[in-house]
């Protein structure tokens, strides 16, 4: 806290946020969270947000302790891989991230269709670009400013296009809040 200073955060699929999901292989009987109970479950990472966090801070609310309600777990270190371990039968669930699902989905639909949704998290901020508070305000504001036009840029465009956004604002107060809460709860 103090830091770093929020620039901005992208828009991508017209809002400024992003879902963790939990996904069973398409042919799981599971319907719900509950239903992966003695199950193998694919983390991404021990740090994500949308690939570990909110499903232990799911577990929480259910009053489950993660270390006896999946029957094994097992940390994939990326979002795609989660999402082949799921369709390749490797685990039975996973937790991540919904913009790499979608992403999946239009690149590789042939993987994602060995899948399916069974449950999504409230929207969380998407990662913000930020500054260091070391930085002299004014230049803090100078870079704002040249982030907030890259997508009126044509020089930008395709940079921001190849990356899936379609541009950058200044997040609104309390973006974060969610994905605080979440944090805070696992810690």
């Amino acid at each position: 806290p103090g830091g770093v200073e929020v620039l901005a955060v992208p828009i991508v699929g017209g809002k400024p946020t992003y879902q963790s999901l939990i996904i069973v292989p398409v042919a799981s009987s599971a319907i719900a969270f509950t239903d992966l109970a003695g199950k193998r479950f694919a983390f991404t990472d021990e740090l994500s947000l949308s690939g570990r966090a909110y499903a232990l801070h799911k577990l929480g609310e259910m009053k489950e302790d993660p270390a006896r309600f999946f029957g094994s777990t097992l940390f994939t270190h990326s979002h795609d891989r989660s999402v082949e371990a799921v369709a390749s039968g490797l685990a039975d669930g996973a937790a991540v991230d919904s913009l790499v699902y979608e992403y999946l989905a239009a690149r590789n639909p042939d993987l994602v269709a060995k899948t399916r949704v069974i449950h999504r998290s409230p929207p969380f901020g998407m990662m913000p670009l930020v500054a260091s508070t070391r930085l002299p305000a004014a230049t803090r504001a100078r870079l704002r400013e040249i982030v907030l036009g890259l997508d009126r840029d044509p020089a930008a465009t395709a940079a921001l296009h190849a990356l899936r956004i379609e541009r950058f604002v200044v997040p609104e107060p309390g973006l974060y809040d969610e994905a605080i809460a979440v944090m805070d709860g696992v810690r």
